[in-house]
């Protein structure tokens, strides 16, 4: 197996293995596991791509997540990115499909909403355009060990609250259904998180997240965004997944401990899209975090009526033409997400 840098300070490109391989072979697993640990984001090129198999790869890595209410793919253990139509037409703007894609623009570790949060997200490209379209994803570990001594101890014991409808609300505010609002209520997760398997740690942070334990909310809100922006601040790792070769796959390891085929963890990652234009298909599927992967004391379900996510309370951002909708990104670029 051959290892490929693509950034400095993560990720790498996996040479000579394949996902049937660390699907069926413990000895491939083992490798490709090892890698995922020291590197947070591999990327697999040119591979047999099948929903079978991206299965059997995710579930190498964990217990598999079903994909939640109201989202492609609903209760299968992959949800489907696209912004192609039941007649196979490109979707108009305002189309869920394409709100939920903008939302997915935001830098976000994926599932930090959910009571099992993700150790692994795995992002297998089918149909590309042949310019645009990368997913994009920056260190949370190296972005912790950028923070002054005093910010980490500050936060080494901070919890924060996270809420899928937080996310979805900056977008546009009816984007999270009542379904999906009911389904998943607000949990709370460390800000930070140590990988057991080489003590790093990383920030746990995300567009979810809207609040700090024992803060004042405007207070909470303003940090959370500047470590946003310090994780955003580092490496931007664009795989060029999109380049006009299906069966790419990327995987990110996400803060609470482990990468993503893409594989990361460890990482943000969010995409800015031409989605008026061209046709994208994408599937993403998440191996759960276990015990073993230092899920316990880091958090829980929110308590009390000052963690009830109250929609009117999250302000919307607003978009480079001064329309509702993420801060603008400065340049040209993709998805944005952390590893």
């Amino acid at each position: 197996m051959e290892l490929v840098p693509l950034a400095d300070g993560f990720g790498v490109e996996v040479k000579g293995v394949s996902l049937l391989d660390v699907a069926t072979d413990a000895q491939a697993y083992k490798a490709v596991r090892e890698a995922f640990e020291t590197h947070s984001l591999l990327v697999f090129r040119d591979q047999q791509i099948a929903d079978d198999i991206q299965v059997a790869y995710s579930r190498a890595f964990g217990p598999l997540e079903l994909t939640k209410a109201a989202s492609l793919g609903e209760n299968s253990f992959y949800s489907r990115l696209t912004n192609v139509g039941q007649q196979g037409e490109i979707v108009p703007p305002d189309h869920r499909q394409v709100l939920v894609a903008k939302a997915n623009a935001l830098w976000h570790t994926d599932s930090s909403f959910k009571k099992t949060p993700a150790l692994a997200s795995v992002l297998t490209a089918r149909v590309l355009p042949g310019a645009g379209g990368e997913t994009e994803y920056t260190s949370t570990r190296l972005a912790w060990e950028r923070l002054p001594a005093d910010m980490q101890e500050r936060l080494k014991n901070s919890v924060a609250t996270h809420s899928y409808a937080n996310s979805r609300d900056q977008i546009h505010p009816d984007l999270a259904n009542a379904e999906e609002r009911k389904a998943l209520p607000p949990v709370r997760w460390r800000l930070n998180w140590r990988n057991p398997a080489n003590d790093r740690r990383a920030l746990y942070v995300a567009s979810h997240a809207y609040a700090i334990d024992g803060m004042d909310d405007r207070d909470a809100r303003q940090l959370l965004s500047q470590l946003l922006d310090e994780d955003s601040a580092g490496v931007r790792l664009q795989p060029q997944m999109a380049s006009g070769r299906c069966g790419d796959v990327g995987q990110p390891r996400h803060a609470p401990p482990r990468p993503p085929v893409g594989l990361h963890a460890r990482a943000l990652d969010g995409a800015h899209d031409d989605l008026g234009h061209r046709r994208r298909r994408a599937r993403r599927s998440h191996a759960a975090r276990r015990s073993l992967d230092n899920l316990r004391d880091t958090g829980g379900p929110a308590q009390g009526p000052r963690r009830q996510f109250e929609r009117a309370a999250i302000p919307r951002r607003r978009g480079a033409a001064g329309s509702a909708g993420p801060r603008p990104w400065r340049g040209r670029g993709p998805r944005r997400g952390a590893c």
